[in-house]
């Protein structure tokens, strides 16, 4: 109940603290990964961020955002103040280098095979070693196949591109893809393959991906990181982000996914 007060007490203060306009300016940058972030006839959107606009109203600070590659926006994040990045998993080595906010929009991730593909058999994570897999450069899985015993260029092919993998996954070069249950229909949407030739056969379990965050360099002040904070938690207890997430599903895809998945999968990947 305290809580509660607090939170409310909170946003009462910014509606009528008097301000027309907010001092206080942040710079988010982020990369293209839809449905999470990406850029739609001139304007940057996707679940988070629009979800962070969502929080920058409420904690009356004012928000840019900029699309560019992750290098580039990581760069700025850890060495400028007053940006911020997302979508960031907030990886142990990173922890301490950032002020976190969050957490935002997420899948758990799974891995996919081509439905004829009988051959491929997965029971546990020691036989994901027995198959190929297909990795964007720089994603937060890395981490995972790099503990569980992968070799690159043995059985792990990493790509430039996020979803560089897709065309020779399509053509049996590779075994197995790795994809979010959000971001899978914006990894097929140039028809390379579909819905209806993929089979969830494996969860990923790696802890350290599960969530995306605001990360905002260490000298951002504690009161715009607090208030931003304060925010996410009304994000997600009006329940704008799961409306925002179900904005950015196509709906053939979630009734794709309650047919495919199965209960134990489902529970874990959903």
């Amino acid at each position: 109940m305290k809580s509660e007060f607090k939170l409310c007490a909170f946003f009462m203060f910014i509606c009528t603290s008097g301000f027309a306009f907010s001092s206080q300016k942040l710079t988010i940058v982020t990369e293209t990964l839809p449905p999470y972030n990406f850029e739609e006839y001139g304007k940057v959107t996707g679940i988070n961020i629009e979800a962070t606009r969502y929080l920058c109203k409420l904690a009356n600070i004012e928000c840019e955002f900029k699309i560019m590659p992750w290098n580039r926006a990581y760069r700025l994040a850890t060495s400028e103040a007053n940006v911020g990045i997302v979508s960031t998993s907030k990886l142990p080595e990173r922890e301490d280098i950032f002020h976190w906010v969050g957490p935002l929009a997420f899948g758990k991730a799974c891995f996919f095979k081509l439905r004829n593909r009988t051959d491929i058999q997965i029971d546990d994570e020691q036989d994901l070693l027995n198959y190929s897999v297909g990795l964007g450069k720089n994603l937060a899985y890395e981490g995972y196949f790099n503990q569980l015993g992968f070799t690159v260029n043995q059985n792990l092919f990493l790509y430039n591109q996020k979803f560089g993998d897709l065309r020779a996954f399509s053509q049996g070069r590779l075994d197995l893809i790795v994809a979010s249950v959000n971001t899978l229909p914006y990894q097929i949407q140039e028809g390379i393959v579909d819905y209806e030739q993929l089979e969830p056969v494996f969860p990923l379990t790696y802890s350290d991906t599960f969530g995306n965050f605001l990360a905002l360099h260490l000298d951002t002040s504690k009161d715009m990181v607090d208030k931003l904070q304060l925010a996410a938690i009304e994000l997600h207890k009006s329940g704008k982000l799961k409306a925002l997430i179900k904005e950015f599903q196509p709906k053939e895809y979630a009734n794709w996914l309650e047919d495919n998945l199965s209960k134990s999968i489902k529970e874990t990947c959903l």
